[in-house]
């Protein structure tokens, strides 16, 4: 958790806590390993890289709600994100389920709730656990955070885009 990647001309970089920056190759694939302590593989799979569907939303109320109801301020980056959306109230991202939004020029079907893991107990730049966050959004939320989309009219989404029901 403590590595950053960014997209350059030339590919993936990634940025280790130590503030090398190397590409994403197999010496780097290989030191993520041994400091995960188990075998990693680099994989290209095209239109295929991605845990459910291929667009994640989040919506910031709905983190900041959260950090309410456990008491501690909660950090949006606890939940990865491909879009996060502000401005919105509460938990009215559940209620796009079913149906299709549109942000920019890309319209998508809201397909389900994105169950979350232990990832979010972990503090995105210390990496210092809090496993009660965990406790809290399974009794506060059924462990949901997020909805998947599946896309469904491809287009450029740029900050600042509003979400619409289609």
């Amino acid at each position: 958790m403590a590595y950053r990647a960014s997209l350059k001309a030339s590919g993936l970089e990634v940025v280790s806590p130590e503030g090398e920056t190397r590409p994403l190759d197999a010496g780097m694939v290989a030191r993520l390993a041994a400091e995960a302590s188990r075998p990693l593989t680099l994989r290209e799979l095209e239109g295929a890289n991605f845990d459910d569907s291929p667009v994640l939303i989040v919506n910031l109320a709905t983190v900041a709600a959260f950090g309410l109801q456990a008491a501690v301020l909660v950090d949006h980056r606890r939940f990865p994100a491909n879009l996060s959306v502000d401005g919105l109230e509460p938990g009215e991202e559940i209620g796009w389920l079913g149906r299709r939004v549109a942000m920019g020029d890309a319209e998508m079907e809201v397909v389900s709730r994105c169950e979350r893991c232990l990832v979010i107990t972990r503090d995105p730049d210390t990496t210092l656990a809090t496993p009660e966050l965990l406790r809290v959004l399974t009794d506060a939320h059924e462990t949901c955070m997020g909805v998947y989309c599946r896309v469904k009219t491809p287009g450029r989404v740029a900050a600042g885009d509003q979400v619409h029901l289609v």
